[in-house]
C-alpha cells in the first residue's frame, strides 16, 4: 500500500506551504478513509532538513498540498515521493482526485509569488509537463492555474 500524506495545518483543509506544515492527514492508496495523522515537531518540518529514514513522514509515497517551494519539490522527488498540487480544499476529495488521475496543478503565472523564479529555474528547471507548481504556491490570489499532465501513475 502506498501511503499518501496531505498537508492539513488547520486540521480541516488542504493547506499550502508544505515545507512549514506540521500536521498531515494520512491515507492509503485505496481511496478509503483517513488512516492516521502525523504531527511534526518544529524541528521536523520539511523545510528544516532532510526527510531521512527516521523521519515521521519517511514512509509516504505521495504528498498532496496546495503549494510548496521548488527546493522541497526537488528533495521529495529525489526520495521517490510524488508531489500532487491541488486547489481542492477537502483532503478526502484531493486524494480521490489524485487516485482518479486528475492532473496536478502547475503554476503558470508567477505574479505575486514573491519568489525569484528565474534564478530557481536556471539552477534546476522543472519542465512544465511535470505538472507541478514551480512557484511554490497553490491557488492563492494573483495566480492563474491550468491543468497540466500527471505523470508517475
Amino acid at each position: 500500500m502506498r501511503l499518501i500524506a496531505v498537508t492539513c495545518q488547520n486540521a480541516r483543509t488542504v493547506t499550502p506551504h508544505a515545507g512549514r506544515c506540521r500536521r498531515f492527514f494520512l491515507f492509503g492508496d485505496g481511496g478509503g478513509p483517513m488512516v492516521g495523522t502525523v504531527e511534526l515537531l518544529p524541528e521536523e518540518v520539511l523545510h528544516a532538513g532532510p526527510l531521512g529514514p527516521e523521519h515521521p513522514l519517511a514512509p509516504i509515497k505521495v504528498l498532496i498540498s496546495a503549494g510548496m517551494g521548488q527546493d522541497l519539490y526537488q528533495r521529495l522527488s529525489a526520495r521517490g515521493i510524488q508531489v500532487y498540487l491541488t486547489q481542492e480544499s477537502s483532503p478526502e476529495m484531493a486524494v480521490r482526485l489524485y487516485l482518479a488521475g486528475v492532473p496536478s496543478l502547475p503554476c503558470n503565472d508567477h505574479s505575486g509569488c514573491g519568489d525569484d523564479h528565474e534564478a530557481a529555474e536556471e539552477a534546476a528547471p522543472i519542465p512544465e509537463s511535470a505538472g507541478h507548481c514551480q512557484c511554490g504556491h497553490g491557488g492563492g490570489s494573483g495566480h492563474q492555474h491550468q491543468h497540466g499532465r500527471q505523470h508517475g501513475h
